[in-house]
């Protein structure tokens, strides 16, 4: 087997085989669940669904072959039929069942009624869910399905609402060297990265990760000033959505990574190190910047 990941000639970010500092764990095999199936030589490829605020549904269906076959598109909510459509937003993820058949071939997968669009709202562009601005607020990656729900409900809780993962939303990712564009969104792309070293067992056991942990960003020595750098770069934040043209942010990180020590909560999972109710107030004046500022 050839792992290439340290060779200076393909893209590989900071994935790195020797982990330290801000260099993580590299991608490789498997990454995504891998199932066995018995299908029908005519069978579903593929859907791509689009589902808008105003109820319209549009399905295609991808096949195996180039026969014509008739579809069938069933649409309920998770109680077995649709009374009222209601709008997917982040206060109600509001999320319709979707079976399609075609032949002896079924498919299942689920949608949302929503739609995300760019628009200028006060003299500046925006991005707009359901027709309006929301300040878009997101963190990083989780290794697990059911870490990435704890994740949310703690992101949640702080009044954030975005989360960086192509299964859960709408992806972003960086354009780097791009020119300047005045016709784009606006976004504070990457910022935080103030640390705090947890006690040992909180970390993941990686001895150059943990020997160059001062290495990383911004590391504190203790808990206050920690608390106190936040708040100070939240409302540096506010400051940049109230005058001038930021529509979103992207806070560095949800958790520990190795190395880094500056996330929400450590590695683990079983202490978050922010101050809640500070986080939360501070979070919630970005939201009324935004408001105000329109």
């Amino acid at each position: 087997m050839f792992d290439p990941t340290d060779d200076q000639n393909i893209p590989q970010a900071k994935q790195a085989k020797r982990l330290s500092h801000i260099f993580h764990m590299p991608c490789s095999g498997i990454w995504q669940t891998v199932w066995l199936e018995s299908v029908p030589k005519n069978h579903i490829s593929d859907l791509n669904i689009a589902a808008d605020i105003h109820g319209n549904v549009t399905v295609a269906v991808h096949s195996s072959t180039t026969e014509r076959t008739p579809v069938e598109i069933y649409i309920a909510g998770t109680g077995g039929e649709v009374i009222a459509q209601q709008q997917h937003t982040p206060e109600s993820p509001t999320l319709y069942n979707i079976t399609v058949n075609m032949g002896d071939d079924e498919v299942k997968s689920y949608t949302g009624f929503r739609t995300i669009s760019s628009g200028v709202v006060n003299g500046v562009k925006r991005p707009l869910l359901n027709g309006e601005f929301l300040l878009a607020r997101q963190h990083l990656h989780p290794p697990t399905p059911e870490a990435m729900i704890y994740d949310l409900e703690v992101i949640k809780s702080l009044d954030n609402h975005h989360y960086a993962e192509p299964h859960c939303g709408t992806p972003w990712h960086s354009q780097p060297n791009a020119p300047y564009d005045a016709n784009r969104i606006g976004l504070q792309g990457e910022f935080g990265r103030i640390g705090l070293r947890p006690a040992d067992e909180n970390l993941r056991p990686i001895e150059g990760a943990i020997r160059t942990i001062n290495e990383t960003y911004e590391i504190h020595a203790g808990i206050e000033p920690f608390h106190y750098r936040a708040h100070v770069l939240l409302d540096l934040l506010r400051q940049q959505v109230e005058r001038y043209a930021c529509s979103g942010a992207v806070y560095t990180q949800t958790t520990d990574v190795e190395g880094e020590v500056n996330g929400l909560m450590t590695y683990d999972r079983r202490v978050v190190r922010v101050d809640v109710e500070k986080w939360k107030e501070d979070i919630r004046a970005l939201y009324d910047a935004a408001k105000r500022r329109g």
